[in-house]
């Protein structure tokens, strides 16, 4: 996937996925606390919601996740794909 991106992106000379506003610099530490703001506000989330709580929760839930599907046989993850009807 990051091969990809990197295609997409014109092949940058540095390995940042968020470089800085056209530069090949690192953002700041808050520069993504505006366009934060804005997605927990159109998403109705609570003003406390920061993204290091998402990225912990992912990092710990992510393995257990990947636990379950793999102990599931085939027909179990066949049947888990189908959504339900209404």
């Amino acid at each position: 996937m990051l091969k990809r991106w990197r295609q997409q992106q014109g092949m940058p000379k540095t390995g940042l996925v968020s470089p800085s506003g056209g530069s090949d610099k690192r953002m700041s530490g808050t520069a993504i606390q505006k366009p934060w703001a804005a997605v927990r506000k159109l998403a109705g989330l609570p003003d406390d919601l920061v993204l290091y709580s998402l990225r912990h929760n992912f990092a710990s839930q992510g393995p257990q996740q990947a636990r379950d599907h793999a102990a599931k046989t085939p027909e179990q993850r066949q049947l888990a794909a189908v959504p339900a009807s209404h």
